[in-house]
């Protein structure tokens, strides 16, 4: 078994990093929709590194394992809390806490099923999980505080906010691109047609759908 364990260890940075920097902006008392956009952001983000960069499911296991038993270790500790605050802190204001827990717990299972099936092209599964982190993340940085030109399918959203989305998207599909080195036109233009599918997913869904379907519709594509 071929373990690289100075890989693993190197991004465990990470996910601690996003832990101690969610803490910190609440202390330092920013918005609520912030600081959940913040934990969605960098969360998903780190599992399209994670699985795009480990080489074997042992090495994903194991880092799975370690943040797992640390996670358990910290949310036990009655000063720190860490899943509870971290769920807290990621929860709209329209939802229950218990949303917010299902919802995560249907994304990483989403992303666990897109990286078994794309183990051999890793560079789709970062393409997808790209689509619902920088994607979906952007459209709500820009659409919450400078969207203004609203419009509602199944839930409120603005212009502004979808196109934000596109462009998160086919940013995030083109630096896949060129750091896994399979730049193509055909795929390029892919590239294009995955970030407009985003766009429209994002705009239809309600509650935490499109982060299923949006990196799901990626891949697929």
């Amino acid at each position: 078994m071929d373990i690289d364990f100075l890989k693993i260890f190197g991004l465990l940075f990470f996910p601690y990093f996003v832990f101690f920097s969610s803490f910190y902006l609440k202390k330092r008392e920013c918005p609520q929709w912030f600081i959940r956009k913040y934990i969605h952001t960098t969360g998903l983000f780190m599992v399209g590194l994670f699985g795009s960069t480990l080489a074997t499911i042992e090495d994903i296991v194991i880092i799975v394992v370690i943040l797992a038993i640390t996670a358990l270790g910290l949310s036990i500790h009655p000063k720190v809390k860490l899943v509870q605050n971290l769920i807290r802190m990621g929860t709209r204001q329209d939802q229950t806490e218990f949303e917010t827990f299902y919802n995560s717990v249907f994304t990483i299972i989403t992303a666990f099923i897109l990286l078994f099936l794309t183990l051999d092209h890793r560079w789709i599964f970062m393409a997808a999980m790209m689509s619902v982190a920088l994607g979906d993340g952007l459209g709500e940085f820009i659409g919450k505080p400078y969207g203004k030109h609203k419009f509602k399918i199944t839930a409120n959203k603005s212009v502004e906010g979808s196109i934000a989305v596109f462009f998160g998207s086919f940013v995030g599909g083109v630096l896949t691109l060129f750091l896994f080195d399979v730049f193509t036109s055909q795929i390029f233009l892919l590239v294009i047609l995955t970030s407009i599918v985003a766009m429209v997913i994002e705009a239809m869904s309600f509650s935490f759908f499109d982060n299923v379907l949006m990196p799901t519709s990626v891949a697929a594509i």
